[in-house]
């Protein structure tokens, strides 16, 4: 405040601030090239040099890497503003680091595992300079990667004659699972997937859904930094998906394109429509036991689930879908929870998506209750009428309700039930239901217990 006062006095104006821009290239620019005092008058490639020079392979590799996602994303930041040159100029910087990080490893043999990231930047600006790339030599991981990258995956399909692996997709879905994805991020991966196996129906549909993704992450704020499309979202380029459209053989001009591009706001123009698109090699779809008919992993009996019901039809052979309307699925949490039923995300996730009175089985008169169908036997109506007319015990949900009108006044035998101690499905008996320790006793898996709703239920309509 004292400089401003002083500055005004003698005729000074004060410095101007800064664009966001403008901060983001001084920022980037000192990052690669800047000499820095502490590392005695060193830029960032010359203390690399001294760190491998004096044995420090770890610093030495971490630099490396951070080095070319450096110069990566400056060339991201001058592409955003039109100039293709600068970015060009950038991303032959990146892919240069690069090539040092493999004559290192020429030295010091193989990577960690976890080292050097997935290598995406450098393979995505590959990709866009149409030019091969060598992968880094890595050591053999001791147990199963447990946080895979979706980008991986697509660039080596996009790289190479193979397929894209659904085997290996499917495995990365699984970890969004495990580790607690939004939603939203797995579908903007799910995007990028069906970009390259062409599932839009032409250009104009691919940049619609491009440009919708793009915008919506904007008002997003799950991941820091200024490269994911979270932030600074009108400066930046989704790398990624230009790298897609190159592969797949779009041309045009649309704001991530390379190397034709147009500003934040403008409209796109495809010169030629896409048909390179990657073959998909498909996973095998789940099966159940072979000792139990169980398909035990909730998330491989939702897979089995999704599969059998996209393609559901009813005695008449005709399609009959068990999709819940999305102006229902919002009341589906409420419904469970007033029932008791808590602490069972994949039961939840499987009930906003389908309506399980519409869920079709030929195993028996049964249907299954739906927490909040239109079916007079909801799963709240239905448990409660087991409850206080024939003794259920309130811990136990009716989670599958009869056809056959005797079974109103007297239901007899096993019925299905949810015990909501355990969050296990158990066929029990009506003689023993009013005590679930007894009820349980002595349960099969497959004939009178399941280990979880989602596995019960992918039993429930297999044939």
């Amino acid at each position: 405040m004292l400089g401003k006062v002083i500055g005004r006095l003698f005729g000074r104006k004060p410095p101007e601030p800064k664009s966001r821009i403008a901060y983001l290239l001084e920022i980037h620019h000192d990052w690669v090239e800047a000499k820095v005092e502490a590392w005695d008058g060193l830029d960032k490639a010359g203390l690399i040099e001294r760190q491998i020079a004096e044995g420090d392979a770890r610093m030495a590799t971490l630099n490396l890497g951070g080095h070319a996602r450096n110069y990566f994303d400056l060339a991201g930041l001058y592409w955003g503003q039109g100039d293709i040159e600068r970015a060009r100029h950038y991303l032959e910087k990146t892919l240069k680091r690069h090539e040092r990080m493999l004559a290192y490893c020429d030295e010091r043999g193989p990577l960690w595992p976890n080292e050097y990231s997935d290598e995406s930047d450098v393979r995505i600006a590959a990709c866009l300079l149409g030019r091969s790339v060598s992968r880094v030599p890595r050591r053999p991981r001791d147990e199963p990667d447990l946080y895979p990258s979706f980008k991986a995956i697509l660039l080596d399909a996009m790289t190479g004659d193979a397929p894209l692996d659904m085997v290996r997709w499917q495995d990365w879905e699984d970890s969004t699972v495990r580790n607690r994805w939004p939603k939203f991020q797995v579908a903007e991966a799910q995007f990028y997937r069906r970009a390259l196996t062409g599932e839009f129906t032409n250009g104009a549909a691919l940049l619609a859904a491009h440009e919708a993704l793009w915008k919506s992450k904007a008002g997003k704020t799950f991941e820091p930094g200024w490269f994911n499309g979270y932030d600074d979202n009108d400066l930046i380029i989704d790398t990624l998906f230009a790298a897609v459209l190159k592969r797949i053989g779009w041309e045009g001009r649309y704001r991530h394109s390379w190397p034709e591009t147009l500003p934040y706001v403008s409209t796109p123009e495809t010169t030629r429509e896409p048909d390179r698109f990657i073959a998909v090699a498909a996973a095998p779809l789940p099966a159940p036991s072979a000792d139990t008919g169980i398909i035990a992993d909730p998330q491989e009996a939702r897979r089995f689930l999704d599969h059998h019901l996209a393609a559901q039809v009813d005695d008449e052979g005709k399609t009959f879908s068990a999709a819940r309307p999305a102006k229902e699925a919002g009341k589906v949490a409420t419904a469970m929870k007033e029932l008791g039923w808590a602490r069972d995300p994949a039961a939840l996730d499987l009930m906003r998506a389908y309506r399980m009175d519409h869920v079709l089985t030929r195993r028996s008169h049964l249907s299954l209750c739906d927490p909040v169908g239109r079916s007079p036997a909801t799963l709240k109506g239905w448990t409660q009428a087991m409850t206080q007319d024939f003794g259920l015990h309130p811990d136990f949900l009716a989670i599958a309700e009869s056809e056959e009108r005797s079974d109103y006044s007297d239901p007899q035998g096993l019925w299905y039930v949810l015990w909501v101690k355990d969050r296990k499905v158990y066929a029990v008996d009506r003689d023993d239901w009013h005590d679930p320790a007894l009820a349980t006793r002595g349960a099969k898996p497959g004939l009178t217990v399941w280990p979880s709703y989602v596995s019960f239920v992918a039993w429930w309509v297999g044939e």
